[in-house]
């Protein structure tokens, strides 16, 4: 008897119901320093104490995804990525029970599922550091207190990725016999994790830790890029600045003068016409609101109209 209600219950659940992953991948990762390494621990590997007791570190510096970790060694500097290489940082889920397929919809990003897998460094430190198995370094990753947006829905389609969260990452050496992780490191690094657009920027520099092996003050510098094909919208495009025309006359001359209401790069030119009808010829050079500057005319027949025409459609 007591099975009873139970049943009924779910059978009001939605029948589509289902849990929904969407990979984390895409092309042209980079990083925010422009320096070409997305990942830096640049104080843990000591290689040799100076007379005044400062040490000599092999930096362990890495770039953006995809990249090859068994490579990694103190004299191979990995290269970048090329703009076309597909990368792979985890997944994202969700639950479609949670949307009516109809119209735009939000998922808040505090119902989301977010695992990002960056063991792709961990295996890079390892074969660097020559641990045995090379695969034994790992890391636990947070995020958590989340605000925005969250994953934007156009008729049970998943199309743009926006929020803001804090985020951990913890250093573990992982079991090769049981996978469980215990950590290196008395707290983990913090940081922040922006999306914008399905753009995941990265910035973890905050803090330094100790790691239980005895390395202290130990930095960590990550700031990857990575942009989510299938979570970018396309951006309308933007509105449309034109300027206004100035003319005043003065001393025989014509001063032609663009008056623009905000800043654009669109290019734009004066043109000159003894008639509305058409006949319209280019006067001057072409301009955008930083490098407009009044032109000047003669004033002489036949009269002619003015106007300023935009060079791009």
């Amino acid at each position: 008897m007591s099975r009873l209600p139970l049943t009924l219950a779910l059978l009001t659940l939605p029948l589509h119901a289902a849990q929904v992953t969407i990979p984390l991948t895409g092309t042209g990762a980079s990083e925010a320093n422009g320096n070409g390494h997305a990942f830096v621990i640049p104080d843990l590997d000591g290689l040799t104490v100076n007379p005044d007791g400062t040490v000599n570190y092999n930096p362990l510096t890495y770039p953006p995804p995809p990249f090859n970790p068994t490579l990694a060694t103190p004299s191979n500097q990995l290269p970048a990525p090329g703009p076309n290489e597909v990368f792979d940082i985890g997944d994202l889920t969700y639950n479609d029970s949670l949307i009516t397929r109809q119209g735009t919809e939000y998922i808040a990003p505090q119902s989301l599922g977010i695992l990002l897998d960056l063991e792709l460094y961990s295996d890079a430190c390892g074969y660097e550091l020559d641990v045995r198995p090379p695969t034994l370094p790992s890391q636990v990753i947070v995020v958590k207190n989340f605000t925005g947006p969250g994953l934007k829905l156009v008729n049970g389609t998943p199309v743009r990725l926006d929020f803001a969260a804090e985020i951990t990452f913890q250093p573990t050496y992982k079991s090769p016999q049981t996978g469980q992780h215990s950590y290196l490191t008395s707290q983990p690094y913090r940081g922040r994790l922006v999306v914008e657009n399905g753009t995941f920027r990265f910035d973890l520099a905050d803090n330094s830790v100790n790691y239980y092996i005895g390395a202290t003050n130990v930095h960590m510098e990550f700031d990857l890029i990575a942009t989510i094909a299938s979570l970018s919208e396309a951006e309308p495009p933007a509105p449309l600045v034109m300027p206004t025309l100035g003319i005043g006359v003065a001393g025989g001359n014509v001063t032609l003068t663009p008056v623009f209401p905000a800043a654009t790069t669109r290019r734009f030119i004066f043109e000159a016409s003894p008639s509305l009808a058409g006949g319209w010829q280019d006067l001057g050079s072409q301009f955008d609101s930083a490098s407009a500057v009044p032109l000047v005319v003669p004033l002489a027949p036949p009269a002619r109209f003015f106007r300023i025409r935009s060079i791009e459609p």
